[in-house]
C-alpha cells in the first residue's frame, strides 16, 4: 500500500473501532491528510472528520488544511488553536485562530 492508502486504511480502522464498540471515544488524529492528494483531502473533511466520533482532535498543518478545507469544516468545530514556533524555540499557542495572520491577510 502507498503511504496515502495507509493513511486511508488507518482512518477506516479507527471508525470501524469505535462503530463496532458502541461507544463514544475522543478521537486524535496527528497530520491526518498529509499523504493524501487534494481530492482525498476533501473527501475525509466533507466526511469522515464530523461523522467519525463525537469528540475529534486534529493536528495538521497548514498545508493539510487550507483555507478552502477550513471553511468546509468549520460549522463543526467548536475551537481551534495556532500553534506558533519562535526562532528562539519557544511557542505561542493563539486560541481561535488556524491560520497565521500573513494567511489571513492575504
Amino acid at each position: 500500500m502507498s503511504a496515502g492508502e495507509s493513511e486511508i486504511f488507518a482512518l477506516s480502522l479507527l471508525q470501524a473501532l469505535g462503530d463496532v464498540s458502541n461507544r463514544a471515544l475522543p478521537i486524535i488524529i496527528d497530520t491526518p491528510l498529509g499523504r493524501l492528494d487534494y481530492t482525498h483531502r476533501k473527501s475525509i473533511v466533507s466526511n469522515y472528520f464530523h461523522n467519525v466520533s463525537k469528540q475529534v482532535f486534529i493536528l495538521s498543518t497548514d498545508t493539510e488544511i487550507d483555507q478552502n478545507l477550513f471553511k468546509e469544516i468549520e460549522p463543526y468545530l467548536n475551537q481551534t488553536f495556532l500553534i506558533k514556533t519562535n526562532k528562539d524555540k519557544s511557542s505561542d499557542v493563539l486560541p481561535d485562530q488556524y491560520f497565521s495572520f500573513d494567511e489571513v491577510k492575504q
